[in-house]
């Protein structure tokens, strides 16, 4: 099984959870013995030799395309004034369409499989040239996200209008790309449902994220410190509007019960937005996570703009801390209270949230060790995978 798989980034090093939701499909696909997968990804710059030696690890050959998605106002003013759509417009590359149809030929590709809806368009164009099977991976409803940072915006904001216009050309697009997909493999039930408003005939196999569970399960007994995690990226606008509104709504209210306790700001770029104070530990981006994570009494998903699966509330779960979030960053995700994930958009009830699992540590301890068992029973990669590789095997008329 040859297969292509298109990506908008490279996703090592697994920094985000988009990031990781495109490696783990690489790393888990590539496993199964008949299948070789050739991956293309755009890069504005050359890869790094510990990217590269990654890469070469997990897949049969690997393209660099040179290409920039960066939102620049020439592509913002031309969006505007052709009516098109900037997220769909900035990913489209000659360039990309050039060097991939040969690989098309060399590989023989089979199946070209796509990671986000900004690739649609080069694999339809790559399969007008060499007939092959289209496979289309949700990994949100991207006009969903869009709309919903324009609802975010007050009446007043110039860019509610922008977004809102830019939002109903994305649903137009996705529509036509879910109609023309040979298989599509939404995230979640909640993008499957809204998967299907969109065409309601197209075929679906719902292929939910994962963890990699021996990685994140805690080798030893963690003893909680009063610590909050935030682990994201912070150049993502809707990350950094979250954030504001748990700094300015939520946290005061926490320190003032526990005085001790310590936000950590784990993730890339957090350095060139935030700093660091008596109560806030801004560390940016780290190599390793887990402890930062396991030894926290509590992270949060402060998000009231996205869509499809947050992977970060998924590993904090399994690493044994309990997750307050609200009800956009849960979206998908069907644990409880008693499974360690606490939901709600309450400001008062969110700090409430934190603020009993930071002064009772043993309540805090045990819930993690459920969420731990929850994630087990749930949510593994190598699941979900094999269910993308059955679909796969199917279009192509072949047995397991």
């Amino acid at each position: 099984m040859r297969i292509l798989q298109l990506s908008p980034q490279c996703p090592y090093p697994k920094s985000d959870g988009g990031k990781i939701g495109i490696a783990s499909i690489l790393e888990h696909l590539s496993k199964y013995k008949d299948v070789e997968i050739t991956f293309a990804f755009y890069t504005p710059s050359p890869i790094s030799e510990l990217v590269r030696s990654e890469l070469q690890s997990n897949c049969h050959r690997f393209i660099e395309i040179p290409h920039s998605t960066n939102n620049s106002i020439p592509r913002i003013l031309n969006s505007i004034l052709t009516n098109t759509c900037l997220y769909i417009e900035k990913h489209i590359s000659p360039l990309a369409v050039s060097i991939l149809t040969e690989v098309m030929i060399e590989e023989q590709i089979e199946i070209i499989h796509v990671d986000h809806s900004a690739m649609m368009p080069l694999a339809l164009e790559l399969q007008s040239k060499y007939p092959c099977k289209i496979g289309y991976r949700l990994h949100n409803i991207e006009w969903i996200l869009w709309m919903r940072y324009a609802d975010s915006c007050t009446n007043r904001d110039f860019k509610k209008g922008f977004l809102s216009k830019q939002a109903e050309l994305l649903k137009t697009a996705e529509a036509d790309f879910i109609s023309k997909a040979d298989v599509v493999f939404p995230i979640s039930t909640v993008d499957l449902e809204r998967a299907k408003e969109l065409n309601s005939t197209a075929r679906f196999e719902i292929v939910s994220a994962g963890t990699n569970t021996e990685y994140w399960k805690p080798r030893n007994p963690i003893e909680k410190s009063p610590t909050i995690v935030l682990a994201t990226t912070y150049d993502w606008i809707p990350n950094r509007d979250g954030l504001n509104w748990f700094l300015k709504e939520v946290f005061p209210k926490i320190v003032t019960k526990v005085p001790n306790v310590s936000l950590q700001l784990l993730g890339k770029n957090a350095f060139n937005h935030y700093s660091s104070n008596s109560n806030i530990t801004v560390l940016g981006y780290v190599e390793d996570a887990r402890p930062y994570i396991q030894n926290a009494t509590v992270t949060i998903c402060p998000l009231f703009v996205g869509s499809g699966i947050r992977i970060k509330i998924l590993e904090s779960l399994c690493g044994g801390t309990s997750v307050v979030s609200t009800s956009v960053g849960a979206e998908g995700i069907h644990a409880t209270e008693s499974e360690g994930l606490y939901i709600t958009d309450d400001a008062e009830q969110f700090s409430r949230y934190c603020i009993d699992l930071l002064l009772d540590p043993h309540k805090a301890y045990s819930e993690g060790v459920k969420a731990m068992k929850y994630i087990e029973h749930h949510w593994k990669w190598e699941w979900e995978i094999k269910k993308m590789y059955t679909a796969y095997t199917s279009l192509l008329n072949r047995y397991i």
